[in-house]
């Protein structure tokens, strides 16, 4: 059985704020996509955040994909 981990670098704030009130909106996203990276076993994770004023910020991050092995016992 394999884990496998997408670490973010920098690591994920958890702080978005609204591209069109400037105010924070929930850290609950409403979509996730990956793109393949520029470097072998990167991704570039966009996450999709709502503001209750109905626009959308979308923060994308350079992600390391990272799996490892687990015992099956």
């Amino acid at each position: 059985m394999e884990r496998v981990e997408l670490r973010t670098d920098p690591p994920a704030s958890r702080d978005v704020y609204c591209w069109h009130r400037g105010r924070a909106v929930a850290a609950m996203r409403a979509a996730r996509y990956l793109y393949l990276g520029d470097r072998p076993r990167t991704a570039i994770v966009e996450d999709w955040h709502p503001c209750p004023c109905g626009a959308y910020e979308n923060i994308r991050r350079p992600t390391e994909i990272v799996v490892s092995h687990l015992d099956p016992r």
